[in-house]
Parts: C-alpha cells; sequence; structure tokens
C-alpha cells in the first residue's frame, strides 16, 4: 500500500515538472520571436522655444505635451526611437489622417545632428525630425490628423501620438 502511495506521488512530481519545462519553453519561444520584430516609439512634439547658448550653439527646447502656438518657431518636431534589438532605415515619415486614407508624408525633413535620409538607426537611438507647420496647415487632411507615423524601408509602419499634435490639430480648426 505504502509503495503505490510513493508511485503516485512520483507520478504527480514528474508530471509537474514535465508542464513547468512545456511552460518554460513555451516562454521562450514567445520571447525569441519577440527579438525578431521591428519596434519602433513615434512620437510627435511641438517647438516650445529656441535660442543661442552661452557658447554660441543653438539648441531647439521641444514638449509632447502643448503647442505653444504663434512661439511654435512655424516647425513641428517627430522624433523615432528605434526600440528593435537590431538596426533599422527610417524612410518615411509624416502625420495619418482618420478621415483620408492617403498620409501626409514629410518629403524632406530637416534632421538634427548630421546623416543623410533615409535614416538607418540602431539599438535604442533615435532621430528627430523637423518639418514645417506652414506645409501643414496648408493640407486638406490638417484638422483631421491624430498622429505621427514612421516607416521603414521594409514596409513596417508605426504611429504615434500626443498631447501637441492634438493642440496643434485644434489650432489649425481655428486658423482654417
Amino acid at each position: 500500500m505504502q509503495y503505490d502511495s510513493i508511485l503516485i506521488v512520483k507520478d504527480i512530481v514528474i508530471a509537474v515538472a514535465a508542464f513547468v519545462g512545456m511552460g518554460m519553453g513555451l516562454l521562450n519561444f514567445w520571447n525569441e520571436k519577440a527579438k525578431e520584430k521591428v519596434k519602433l516609439k513615434v512620437i510627435p512634439k511641438a517647438v516650445k522655444r529656441s535660442g543661442r547658448s552661452t557658447s554660441g550653439k543653438e539648441f531647439i527646447v521641444t514638449t509632447q505635451n502643448e503647442f505653444p502656438g504663434k512661439n511654435s518657431k512655424d516647425l513641428f518636431v517627430i522624433e523615432v526611437v528605434n526600440l528593435s534589438k537590431f538596426p533599422v532605415v527610417i524612410e518615411l515619415v509624416g502625420f495619418v489622417s482618420k478621415k483620408h486614407k492617403e498620409r501626409l508624408y514629410i518629403p524632406e525633413p530637416l534632421l538634427n545632428g548630421s546623416g543623410d535620409w533615409p535614416r538607418k538607426l540602431e539599438s535604442r537611438e533615435s532621430v528627430t525630425l523637423y518639418g514645417n507647420l506652414s506645409d501643414i496647415f496648408s493640407s486638406n487632411m490638417c484638422g483631421s490628423l491624430f498622429g505621427a507615423f514612421a516607416e521603414t524601408v521594409c514596409g513596417h509602419k508605426e504611429t504615434g501620438s500626443s498631447q501637441a499634435l492634438k493642440q496643434l490639430v485644434e489650432a489649425s480648426k481655428k486658423y482654417a
């Protein structure tokens, strides 16, 4: 009788160990697949102010929390961060619209620092792109914009939104 109860306990321990091993195998598989995906963070921002530092270098202060209206220096900013484990090449940036299926591209964005466009971003690297507000305001899609987008050369698209973009859309409705 005692021998039978030991066998039952042994079988239960083996079954639990097998299920834990299977669960850990599935978790590892899931994590490995996630490493292969392109992950971008797209943050639309507004230019709050700009100027020159005491050393003479030009600086620009941006915010994703508010759109300063007339103090925006006629620029709008899209920051793209590569959260992937590998480098990606960002080819297109711009804005997406609710009503229109088209996107509002920034054809030749102004870049911070040096580098060409399209831009290769290493893992955990970012690029800040500047576009003219007058181009955005002159578009017939301006009142229906809801997010900024970035697209890689392989066709992966990612979007993002912010308070600054929402306030920009509201300001464009007032000016229209």
